[in-house]
Order: structure tokens, then C-alpha cells, then sequence
């Protein structure tokens, strides 16, 4: 039971709890207090072991309980119309060359200055629920605008078996200090999300390759995980692409992140912005002067945080 004051390791210590939900002071006590519910818990878990814990109030770790299984709905086709900024092609997919039962693993956020990672994986079942993401218009999420990414991922929720897990800023670079590279926490998390999939007996899993099979299973193994369906995992380059879950595991993802940059614009009063561009190094800047502290952020592994540093 978490109680007032009990510290989360990957946040900061709890302030305050009214109706469930949990609230925690941010690294600078005049800006809004973070939120962050169960859920969110279950989800931010899987690097915990990683972090450096506090020297008083230490803290048992709960068990991690599985999502329960989502029931198959009947689902009234949904308008594939997009955003005019995308282009409105036919999806990438083709209903005959579609595999069944079987879990997609993609990523979000590795290139992102800003923002952590988030990882998802989505089970598709059966023809159902192909031709539920076909009608949907499911494809690559760095091919749909972030508004239509906002209204296709409740659908996808609601209707097929799926699991997250991200690192917010401030975990991925305590789990970065405590000597794991980028492709470890991405490894990490994709075995976390995987794992929590309630199904049974999948075909396969397939993973947008970020790593080779050999690596991604080093990377484990070094971090004492035990892999989710080893007997079964498959990696493919670009395979949100070419894949159903692996497109709906993308979606998924983005929409977690997209949330993760609402959250931090939300707290420092502007619009964090994406990627590692020229306005991006501005906005760093920007905020170095202002004294705030990146780590709450960013990714401040990126050598992106020594070029504009500087440059000041």
C-alpha cells in the first residue's frame, strides 16, 4: 500500500493522495505538482532496479499484475479520412498478406531530444481483428498526423489485447547514470511490454529491430530479465511498415509520448518541441537559462546537451 510520503523511485516522493490518484512535488516546488495514478505505476516499472535508491524510506517493491484481457467488441467501421498534412494513400497493408495471432513490439522517443522512450506491443488475434485495423487505417505512426493518432488509439485500446511501458525523462537518464546505454533501456522496456500481454500461446512475437537477436538478448540476460517469449521472438527492420500489431504498437506508443511532452509543456508554460532540430537547440537554451533542470526533461546523455551548453 503506498502511503503519504512513501517515495516512487522513478519520480520523487509523494506529496499528496486524493481520490487514488498520487500526487508528487516537481523538481522545482513553484510549478505543478506531477500526477500519476496505478496504472501509471505498472507501466513505469521495469527500470526501478536500475535507479539509485534513497538512503532512508526505503520502499518494497509491489508485484507488477498483468492488464486483464479486453473483450472483442463489435466495432462500427471508422472514417480512414487524415489530417490534410498527411497524405491520404491507401494503407501500406494488404488484408491477404496479414498474419494472425501474433504480438507487435515497437518504440517512440529514442531520437527525441526531449521526452523519454515508451514502448508498446499489441496482440492481433485473428481476421476480426485484421479487418478491424484495415478499416481503421492503421499504419506507421510517423506516417499519421499526432491529431489523428490522438482518436486511433483509444479504438485500438478498447478493442485489442495490448501493454506499455515507457521511461519518463527522469528515469531513463538515473537508469543511463547507473551505466545502461539507449538500446538497453529500449530492450528492457520492449521485454516489459511484451511480457504483460495477457495471450496465451502466440504464434510469434516481432520486434521493430533496434538490435539484433544475439544483442537483444544480451542486453537482458546482463540485466538479470527473463525474456519474454524467447522461443518465439522474431526482429524485423522497419516492420511497423509491413505489420498490423507492429503499426498498432507504434500508434500506441506515440500517443503514450505525445502525453509525456503535453505533461512537461504543461509544467514549464510552453510547448516542448520534438526531435533534435536547430528550434529544438533553441528551446535547450532557452531553458538553461532559465536554470531548469534538464534531467526532469530531456535525454541529457544526447550530445545535443554539450553542443548548446557550449554555445551559451
Amino acid at each position: 500500500t503506498i502511503e503519504t510520503g512513501d517515495p516512487i523511485l522513478f519520480i520523487v516522493p509523494i506529496a499528496k493522495i486524493i481520490n487514488n490518484d498520487y500526487y508528487a512535488e516537481t523538481h522545482q516546488t513553484e510549478q505543478p505538482y506531477l500526477v500519476f495514478t496505478d496504472e501509471d505505476i505498472d507501466r513505469l516499472a521495469p527500470l526501478n532496479q536500475f535507479l539509485e535508491k534513497p538512503a532512508t524510506n526505503s520502499v518494497t517493491e509491489a508485484p507488477v499484475e498483468k492488464p486483464a484481457k479486453k473483450k472483442t467488441k463489435k466495432t462500427t467501421p471508422v472514417e480512414t479520412s487524415v489530417e490534410e498534412t498527411v497524405a491520404t494513400t491507401e494503407p501500406e497493408h494488404k488484408q491477404e498478406n496479414e498474419p494472425v495471432n501474433y504480438i507487435g513490439s515497437d518504440e517512440v522517443g529514442n531520437g527525441s531530444y526531449f521526452g523519454g522512450i515508451v514502448t508498446a506491443s499489441v496482440f492481433v488475434r485473428d481476421q476480426a481483428d485484421v479487418d478491424f485495423l484495415l478499416e481503421l487505417g492503421v499504419r506507421d505512426s510517423k506516417k499519421i498526423s499526432d491529431k489523428k493518432i490522438r482518436e486511433m488509439a483509444p479504438q485500438i485500446k478498447d478493442r485489442l489485447e495490448y501493454a506499455i511501458s515507457e521511461a519518463i525523462p527522469a528515469q531513463y537518464n538515473q537508469a543511463i547514470a547507473s551505466g545502461l546505454h539507449i538500446k538497453e533501456i529500449m530492450a528492457i522496456l520492449h521485454n516489459d511490454a511484451i511480457g504483460k500481454v495477457s495471450v496465451e500461446n502466440p504464434n510469434y512475437v516481432l520486434i521493430d529491430e533496434f538490435a539484433s537477436a544475439s544483442k537483444y538478448s544480451d542486453y537482458l540476460k546482463a540485466s538479470n530479465k527473463t525474456i519474454a517469449y524467447s522461443d518465439r521472438l522474431r526482429f524485423e527492420k522497419k516492420a511497423e511498415s509491413k505489420y498490423l500489431a507492429v503499426a498498432a504498437a507504434s500508434i500506441l506508443a506515440r500517443d503514450a509520448f505525445l502525453t509525456q511532452i503535453d505533461t512537461m509543456s504543461d509544467f514549464l508554460h510552453m510547448p516542448i518541441k520534438q526531435g533534435v532540430t536547430a528550434k529544438v537547440k533553441e528551446q535547450i537554451a532557452q531553458l538553461m537559462r532559465m536554470n531548469i533542470d534538464l534531467t526532469q526533461y530531456a535525454k541529457v546523455d544526447f550530445k545535443t546537451t554539450e553542443e548548446v551548453r557550449a554555445s551559451l
